[in-house]
């Protein structure tokens, strides 16, 4: 069942039905608590959204501009404030089965299977289950929305080479704790392992050989594990909203959550092309750049300048086909790789003339490499 989180009240408050304070002040707090948990559960989300509505469009148009006057933190904190106090939000308990990912999770590249597999094979399976460390917020998924988010994570499915378990069926979509969620479920249901150590005779991930070795993980796949979920009334009111909750908490949680470079890069083609569209074909990169860091990690935002680069260069037009292509090629990987922004930039100051070295010349190393 789900779990109200009414904000709390602290001593003695001034209420609706009284008549002064003087007459609150003989009220006792878990009489106005009781009251105020009543009178909340009464109203509609639609009731409790309406007074807020404006002011959280407000925020998502700031934190796109990047124009918030106290900085991402603070923006991030009236964000979670708001949805708090309003019951906008709520936490549950959910089986792992019907969760997916929310499409604009990581700037539209939802999650790789390299990182959901490793987090399985890295954390769960070497060090057990801690609840304290689970974070995990999702979005409610309405009917009209159920046929794109399925189609969208069975695709995700697809491109993984089959280290992501089938997806039937959607209600929840997450934006924080993906990977995490990701994860669960490969353990749950038939996926290709991409380690040895976690893989069964038949090579798929064996649940019976990571609940052998860690007995905690008994309870996140038989029990559930604790979701905060935001209604979706709030997200079709706030177009936007839950991708900036999403953003904004990948990056304050562990290294396995923050975006990958190929993402970054994303990023950054994402607002200069909403720029382009919007702006009379002119991008003011400066602006872009200012926008992209906000949530990044301080190492990650300081390369911001290299990523831009090779996005100038090598994005793959209006489309942004090549960095498209490179993304999806990511998803299939079975170990993650790391790609470097200075890397990134030596390649954006290769001349397009020059292809026909570098290609061979890459392929050459390769196979070098592959002999030790």
């Amino acid at each position: 069942m789900p779990v109200s989180k009414a904000p709390p009240l602290k001593g003695h408050a001034k209420w609706p039905f009284c008549e002064d304070a003087t007459h609150a002040a003989h009220v006792p707090t878990r009489h106005l608590f009781i009251s105020y948990i009543a009178i909340m559960s009464l109203l509609s989300v639609q009731d409790r959204l309406e007074p807020v509505a404006n002011r959280l469009r407000e925020l998502v148009r700031m934190h796109n501009e990047g124009s918030y006057p106290e900085g991402p933190e603070a923006l991030n904190a009236e964000i979670d404030e708001t949805l708090t106090n309003n019951e906008l939000w709520e936490e549950q308990t959910h089986q792992v089965d019907h969760i997916g990912v929310f499409p604009k999770n990581r700037e539209k590249s939802g999650l790789t299977a390299s990182d959901s597999q490793g987090l399985l094979h890295d954390t769960f399976f070497a060090n057990g289950w801690n609840p304290k460390k689970w974070d995990c917020v999702s979005l409610q998924v309405l009917e009209e929305w159920r046929k794109e988010f399925l189609a969208y994570n069975q695709k995700i499915v697809a491109q993984s080479n089959e280290m992501l378990p089938a997806l039937p069926n959607i209600s929840l979509a997450t934006g924080r704790g993906s990977h995490g969620i990701s994860a669960l479920r490969a353990c749950k249901f038939p996926c290709k392992a991409a380690f040895p150590a976690i893989a069964g005779p038949n090579g798929l991930v064996s649940q019976h050989k990571i609940i052998e070795k860690q007995p905690s993980m008994r309870k996140p796949l038989e029990g559930g594990v604790k979701v905060l979920v935001v209604f979706g009334e709030v997200e079709k009111a706030v177009p936007g909203l839950f991708q900036v909750i999403s953003r904004m908490g990948n990056v304050t949680n562990s290294h396995y959550r923050l975006q990958s470079t190929l993402q970054s890069c994303r990023r950054i083609w994402g607002i200069s092309s909403e720029q382009q569209a919007t702006g009379e074909g002119k991008i003011n990169w400066d602006t872009v750049a200012k926008i992209a860091i906000i949530g990044m990690a301080p190492a990650e935002a300081a390369k911001i300048d290299k990523l831009m680069a090779f996005v100038q260069n090598w994005s793959g037009g209006a489309a942004g086909q090549t960095l498209e292509e490179l993304e999806q090629y990511e998803k299939t990987l079975a170990i993650k790789r790391s790609i470097t922004a200075d890397d990134l930039a030596k390649l954006a100051e290769a001349d397009v003339s020059e292809y026909t070295r570098i290609i061979p010349a890459i392929y050459n190393i390769y196979i070098y490499l592959s002999m030790f």
